[in-house]
């Protein structure tokens, strides 16, 4: 399938649906959140650590690619994505291990103490987004 899909621009799939088709499911799984399924997911250390590495690889991976992908405010919008969507599924990081994968993983991505998150969000200028959104930005702001 994945070749298929590699040789054929007109079935290539948005990143973010990539991220939550094939990997939201497995995640959710491997980490217990119960809604997916009418069983309650066994969870162990091991389903843990493996849910964080499909979090904080594949599926954040999908975000930083509709980032680099996009351009303008939508590309802002994405990056802040990037910095809060594997922050949602903390509490789940129960183990010594999940906990230190999470905390290099944001020790990485977020700069110290946060820096570039803040940065990213001091960025961010909601009345821009609203405009683009609701259909009344000028052409130039589009871009």
């Amino acid at each position: 399938m994945e070749e298929l899909v590699a040789g054929n621009a007109a079935l290539r799939l948005d990143p973010f649906a990539v991220a939550f088709s094939r990997h939201f499911p497995k995640i959710c799984n491997y980490i217990g959140i119960w809604f997916l399924t009418k069983e309650p997911p066994v969870v162990t250390e091991e389903t843990l650590v493996e849910g964080f590495e499909i979090l904080l690889n594949e599926f954040t991976g999908c975000f930083k690619q509709a980032r680099d992908e996009a351009i303008g405010a939508r590309a802002e919008a994405y990056g802040l994505l990037c910095f809060i969507y594997p922050s949602v599924f903390r509490p789940a990081a129960e183990s010594e291990r999940t906990a230190a994968m999470c905390h290099t993983y944001y020790a990485s991505e977020w700069g110290d103490y946060g820096s570039v998150f803040i940065e990213a969000c001091a960025a961010y200028q909601h009345a821009r987004h609203y405009q683009i959104v609701s259909g009344r930005a000028p052409c130039d702001l589009l871009l």
